[in-house]
């Protein structure tokens, strides 16, 4: 029986110690409001056989209405011709902010195909400003698979 007091009694204390008051944290804007904006930098698409092309380019942030954790991301490099537009979700982490869409059916090329994979992607925007971010894109089947991977390295 003492053995039992005092094993509840230890569970107790652990569990007193162990629990703390979190600290709520309240940003003054909402995290698309903060994330919005223009980023330039490097667009880089290494191709199905490896071959590396690299050009400038951007990647707009843009809020949507009545949205405070959606974005619209436009990507953008007239040297790779590249031209696309996806929403995101937007969540501050910190002091940085955290985006990803884990359907970018919107990055797709329209002569994608039945049997392309749907993209996704993640990144994040650090407090210097700077982001980095990748997805793939995959078409064709079998041996006719193609995969293309995108990474934009840029800065507000």
């Amino acid at each position: 029986m003492k053995k039992i007091q005092f094993w509840t009694l230890t569970l107790a204390v652990v569990a007193m110690v162990s629990c703390k008051n979190e600290e709520v944290r309240v940003y003054e804007n909402t995290a698309a409001a903060d994330i919005a904006g223009t980023y330039s930098g490097t667009w880089s698409i290494v191709d199905d056989k490896g071959n590396l092309s690299e050009g400038a380019g951007t990647v707009v942030f843009s809020t949507v209405e009545n949205e405070p954790y959606v974005v619209t991301m436009t990507f953008a490099s007239e040297a790779l011709s590249l031209s696309a537009a996806t929403r995101a979700n937007v969540t501050h982490a910190g002091d940085e902010l955290v985006f990803y869409n884990n359907n970018a059916v919107a990055l797709l090329p329209d002569d994608a195909g039945e049997d392309a994979a749907v993209p996704a992607f993640q990144g994040r925007v650090k407090t210097d400003g700077s982001t980095t971010f990748n997805y793939s894109l995959k078409t064709g089947k079998g041996k006719k698979a193609k995969v293309n991977k995108y990474t934009f390295v840029g800065t507000r």
